[in-house]
C-alpha cells in the first residue's frame, strides 16, 4: 500500500524501520530520504505507516540524540 502524497514506498518504510531498530541515528536516516527526523521517529515507532510491516522501536528521537 502506498499513501498518495508520500515520498516513501513500503520498501522504504521497512528499510527505515530496520535501520532505526539497528540503532542508526534518526537524523542520518532522515537525510538519506530527504524527510524530517520527526517523520522517521513516527515511522520507526509505528505511529505512521501503521499497516506496513517491519520492526518497531520504542526509542524516540530525543532519547536517541542523547546517546
Amino acid at each position: 500500500m502506498r499513501y498518495p502524497a508520500s515520498k516513501l514506498s513500503q520498501d522504504d518504510v521497512i528499510d527505515i524501520r530496520i535501520r532505526a531498530a539497528s540503532g542508526e541515528k534518526f537524523e542520518a536516516i532522515a537525510s538519506s530520504y530527504s524527510i524530517t527526523r520527526c517523520t522517521i521517529s513516527r515511522i520507526a515507532t509505528g505511529k505512521a505507516w501503521k499497516l506496513t510491516e517491519g520492526p518497531r522501536t520504542k526509542r524516540t528521537a530525543v532519547i536517541q540524540s542523547l546517546v
